[in-house]
């Protein structure tokens, strides 16, 4: 048998530990209340920073709609995508594309596709307006609506129709189908 040896506290060894629980409660009750008061100050300064950045925003929102600052000007150096992302299309810089679907990619620099499915951009600051498997691969070129057409001439255009090919410098093809603008500066008016 274990014995259990009691010891007989002395008053003053009594009233030493009990005031050293207090020292110990006391210090805890004083962190809490720097606690509570820090808490305080941070909501007081998160709230100020909320209406602050509010009120500096660019942008208004109710209802789900945001609406700009008449008097701001904005700037977006790298690209905006309207609509859906393309997963496979590798975006230029400075490029500008509303998307429904997903399919378009305006993948070279200064590029723009606007609307319409299946569309690639892929030259400097070329331009699909519309339509369907269009595609730019010049520069400062460009497709407006039509479907399967072809711009691979600089500074050459196609508007509409199906199937039309641009492959020389500065021509211009107005619709019809499977038309091709071979000569520098010509201009093919409909037709197929």
């Amino acid at each position: 048998h274990r014995q259990m040896l009691a010891r007989t506290v002395t008053k003053d060894e009594f009233n030493e530990r009990v005031g050293f629980m207090h020292d110990k409660i006391d210090k805890q009750r004083n962190q809490i209340r720097r606690l509570k008061q820090e808490f305080k100050r941070s909501k007081k300064n998160r709230r100020e920073s909320v209406t602050r950045r509010l009120q500096e925003s660019a942008f208004s929102c109710e209802n789900g709609w945001c609406t700009a600052n008449e008097e701001a000007k904005y700037l977006f150096p790298n690209g905006i995508v309207v609509g859906q992302m393309n997963e496979q299309c590798s975006y230029g810089d400075s490029i500008f594309s509303v998307d429904v679907e997903g399919t378009n990619c305006p993948s070279g620099d200064g590029s723009v596709v606007l609307g319409g499915i299946k569309n690639e951009a892929s030259g400097y600051g070329s331009i699909i307006v519309g339509g369907e498997n269009n595609n730019v691969t010049s520069n400062w070129s460009a497709v407006l609506m039509g479907h399967e057409n072809k711009v691979s001439g600089q500074h050459a255009i196609v508007f509409g129709g199906f199937n039309n090919k641009a492959p020389a410098e500065s021509c211009i093809i107005f619709g019809g189908r499977n038309n091709m603008a071979t000569g520098m500066d010509s201009m093919i008016f409909g037709g197929f």
